[in-house]
């Protein structure tokens, strides 16, 4: 079993275990759920706000060292 078949195993056990604590229904009434929708397009058409959205990886589950010793700050 390689790494990434590892961590779906992990997963649906930890999805398996927080299905058991809270239903479906029970999660509808909560108030996270009934909040208004953010749109990712509305707030980028807006426009009045810089972001940037990044992943920095020196690893990877299924290759290993892709630029090990890179500096964030150079690249």
């Amino acid at each position: 079993m390689n790494i990434l078949e590892k961590i779906v195993v992990q997963k649906r056990v930890w999805v398996a275990e927080q299905q058991s604590k809270k239903s479906v229904e029970e999660l509808m009434e909560s108030l996270h759920y009934k909040r208004p929708t953010i749109s990712l397009v509305d707030k980028i058409r807006q426009g009045n706000e810089a972001g940037i959205i990044a992943e920095f990886k020196r690893r990877s589950p299924s290759k290993g060292d892709i630029y090990a010793n890179a500096d964030v700050v150079e690249v």
